[in-house]
């Protein structure tokens, strides 16, 4: 016995030790996570060790196991995390543990983003194109029920699917009030704008252009462009103008008008309540460039852009590219003043949701981002010993973009990007292309009215150029015809004592009718207006005609001149009679037109008989005026 009580002694030693080494329980694995509601998430995992005294559970984030959640009993293969957050992004490590909570490795659940009450702030459509989105929260499968009311003409909403659906006619927003249940218990009532952008377009002709008559001493005609074409999908702009060049911004009045009515109270505010002077203070390269806020007022001081009272969010248009948006104060959808911001990049993903979802209200038009994108590229300065106001501030230009090609280690406001002037643009810009005939009209434009001035009878056309702020272009023309009328060249020719057509009021036996329709002076007595003349004409034997030489006014509205002939005048009555020969409708393209001399204010004519003057032993020929 003496020798067995040191074995059982040392026995029983490896046994208390062998106790106290024990390896670490196995780690779980095949880590889950369910969703039960907008607060609870199951997370589950297969155990793998039979000597386990129980499961701990952590958060994690960021690769780093975080603060200390709670346990789970010795073999349990789940466990609920409760009261979390919609919209929370969440992530845990499980690790089996034994008495001295000792584990040989962990398993982390897949991240999880629980069910916000809804996916977006609002929806961007887009009119004529067809729209369709589901409303509500990602977490489908608890929802319970779902209505919809607010729904415009023609819209549908699907409760089985959750889908809205519609083509917008026309720009503008509206709202839809959403209801709905879920099996947890919980219920919303929110409201969701719907935002519609104009379809992209050029430049359209709403009405077909008149064309200008007037006589040569009339009044100047206008023609208001404005009133003849649009821009569908701009409606307000206004132009920036920088030292690196100018950005032409086409604002989203129907979809979002407090920003827009926010931004141009600023764009033609006055003095510090205005644009003009502010900086571009922020630029974060592949995300945004920010100004609007600060003017600088000398060495490192700078003011205020004044605020006007903060404007109601209006989120739902996408956050492209290109696109301005309202800053506001973090936490605050309803803080944004006079701060706005370009989209360097496609940031939907990131301000769409956040802080309410920032509210664009307008995007850069044409080529004007090559300018947003030239003032990016500048190399930033972080300027933190600044006044604004006169108080320090500490961090507000710390990625401030400077025009040097490096950025000055101490605020120089010469280097800073400044906005010259801001101030609303048309939409459309109007051009004279060209003039046909300048001599007939002058034409001009200016403010988007033609001036059509009449110079001399005759006709032109004016063609114009219409330009929009994308660069899209349309022409047209516009007719101008400057004629005479009797009424007119009474006025003009100076006529007072006697006007009647048929007076003669100098006694050289033509009345006012045929002076004014044959060049003549209805103050002096004129010898002859008509000239007989003998022309030849033919291939190859030239035949002799009998012709007549006059002139006419050029421009006559309302007045014909007519030459005929005849073969024997006492016969007249009782035989063919008188036979046309030409008309001065015809123009100088008739064949009995020997020839026609066009000069500032008249024609100089020659017009032959059709019958050649060895066909006929006499022939007679005449001119006539008859109102047209």
């Amino acid at each position: 016995m003496k020798r067995l009580f040191p074995v059982l002694c040392l026995l029983c030693c490896l046994l208390a030790v062998s106790k106290a080494f024990a390896l670490p329980p196995a780690a779980p694995s095949n880590a889950g996570a369910t969703v039960l509601s907008r607060t609870e998430l199951q997370i589950s995992w297969q155990d793998n060790s039979n000597d386990e005294v129980g499961f701990q559970v952590f958060t994690y984030a960021n690769g780093r196991v975080g603060s200390f959640l709670g346990t789970a009993a010795a073999n349990s293969t789940s466990a609920t995390i409760i009261n979390l957050t919609g919209g929370q992004s969440v992530q845990y490590a499980i690790f089996a543990v034994n008495v001295q909570n000792e584990s040989s490795g962990g398993i982390v659940t897949p991240p999880v983003t629980m069910p916000d009450v809804l996916t977006r702030f609002g929806h961007e459509a887009t009119v004529g194109v067809p729209f369709s989105a589901e409303l509500y929260t990602d977490a489908f499968d608890l929802q319970s029920t779902a209505q919809v009311t607010g729904l415009p003409a023609g819209a549908s909403f699907d409760p089985a699917t959750r889908t809205f659906a519609f083509t917008p006619a026309e720009p503008g927003n509206f709202s839809l009030d959403v209801q709905v249940s879920y099996s947890d218990g919980f219920a919303i009532n929110a409201t969701v704008p719907i935002r519609i952008l104009p379809a992209a377009s050029g430049p359209v002709a709403a009405l077909s252009l008149p064309g200008v008559a007037a006589n040569p001493n009339g009044a100047a005609a206008t023609i208001d462009l404005n009133s003849y074409f649009t821009d569908p999908d701009c409606s307000r702009a206004v132009r920036m103008t920088y030292g690196l060049g100018v950005v032409d911004v086409i604002l989203y009045e129907a979809a979002t008008p407090a920003t827009v009515a926010n931004f141009l109270a600023y764009v033609n505010g006055s003095g510090q309540g205005a644009y003009d002077g502010a900086i571009i203070h922020r630029s974060i390269p592949g995300f945004v460039l920010q100004g609007g806020g600060y003017r600088p007022i000398g060495g490192s001081a700078f003011e205020s852009v004044t605020d006007l009272a903060p404007v109601l969010n209006e989120p739902g248009l996408e956050n492209l590219r290109g696109t301005l948006s309202m800053a506001k104060v973090g936490g605050d959808p309803n803080s944004a003043t006079n701060e706005w911001f370009v989209s360097l990049a496609d940031n939907r993903a990131n301000l769409n949701f956040q802080n309410g979802g920032f509210t664009v209200f307008g995007r850069v038009a044409g080529d004007g981002m090559t300018v947003v994108d030239r003032i990016a590229a500048l190399p930033r300065g972080n300027y933190n010993s600044i006044t604004v106001d006169g108080s320090v501030r500490t961090g507000l230009l710390s990625d401030c973009p400077m025009d040097a090609a490096t950025a000055p280690v101490a605020m120089d406001q010469d280097k800073l990007v400044q906005i010259l002037s801001a101030a609303e643009v048309a939409p459309l810009a109007f051009a004279i292309i060209s003039n046909s005939d300048p001599a007939v009209a002058a034409a001009s434009i200016v403010d988007g009215v033609l001036t059509v001035t009449p110079l001399t009878a005759g006709t032109s056309t004016v063609r114009v150029r219409v330009a929009d702020l994308d660069n899209n272009v349309i022409e047209r023309d516009v007719s101008v015809e400057v004629v005479w009328t009797f009424a007119d060249w009474v006025a003009a020719s100076g006529v007072t004592v006697e006007n009647n057509p048929l007076d003669d009021p100098d006694g050289d036996q033509f009345s006012n009718f045929l002076e004014y329709a044959l060049f003549g002076d209805p103050e002096s007595p004129d010898a002859s207006l008509v000239a007989q003349r003998q022309v030849s004409f033919g291939t190859p034997s030239p035949l002799d005609y009998l012709a007549v030489a006059f002139s006419t006014r050029r421009g006559i509205d309302d007045a014909v001149v007519y030459v005929e002939a005849i073969s024997d005048l006492n016969n007249s009555s009782t035989g063919p009679g008188w036979t046309e020969v030409w008309n001065s409708s015809e123009g100088a393209a008739a064949v009995t037109v020997d020839s026609s001399t066009v000069g500032s204010d008249h024609v100089d004519w020659v017009i032959r008989d059709v019958q050649a003057i060895d066909a006929s032993p006499q022939r007679f020929m005449r001119v006539r005026v008859a109102d047209d």
